[in-house]
């Protein structure tokens, strides 16, 4: 298994900002040269111009640093999320297609599948645009908001959804609290 350098860690976080290495140097008030020289490990970074980009990329100077293998390198906690955000799309499609319900209640579990998917693509813009910490927040707090609607709708049987989508709609919320709480904490033992 090969690892990561520091050097291809750094092109790597760049680039995911959509940023040059003109960009790069500018922000950072050294050549463009410099940037190459350390994103193909020509040349390393000192301690200061390290904590920098670790501001500057929004990451902890262990995440900067770290030794770990290519492949898992980028894995963020956002991601972990949205395994259980496609696992709950999952279950309320199957869930739509095999219970009996009232016309309202059809239509409460495709608000709750809407949600979801706008979920989904909150996070993927978010992870263009922002940091994995701000991704993080927004997709945890997407959680919340779906684990509400979903236990408090699961609680009084709104909508007269009959037993099957009832239960559904309140575990599907459970485990999005749980996921929600789970992401936060993660999140901040991080930081």
């Amino acid at each position: 298994m090969t690892t990561r350098t520091l050097g291809a860690h750094l092109k790597h976080l760049r680039q995911a900002k959509k940023l040059t290495q003109n960009d790069l140097a500018s922000q950072l008030h050294v050549s463009r040269q410099t940037i190459s020289s350390w994103e193909t490990d020509r040349n390393q970074p000192d301690l200061t111009t390290i904590q920098q980009l670790a501001n500057f990329y929004q990451v902890s100077l262990d995440t900067l640093v770290a030794d770990r293998p290519a492949d898992k390198m980028m894995t963020t906690k956002p991601q972990r999320a949205i395994v259980v955000i496609w696992a709950l799309l999952a279950v309320l499609t199957i869930e739509r297609i095999t219970q009996m319900s009232t016309f309202s209640g059809y239509h409460w579990v495709d608000f709750l599948w809407c949600w979801l998917i706008g979920l989904l693509g909150v996070s993927w813009w978010s992870k263009r645009h922002h940091s994995s910490r701000t991704t993080t927040y927004l997709v945890a707090g997407g959680l919340l908001i779906f684990a509400g609607l979903g236990i408090t709708s699961g609680l009084v049987n709104a909508f007269d959804m009959g037993f099957g989508l009832t239960n559904t709609c309140f575990l599907s919320g459970v485990v999005a609290l749980i996921t929600a709480i789970i992401s936060i904490r993660r999140q901040r033992q991080t930081n």
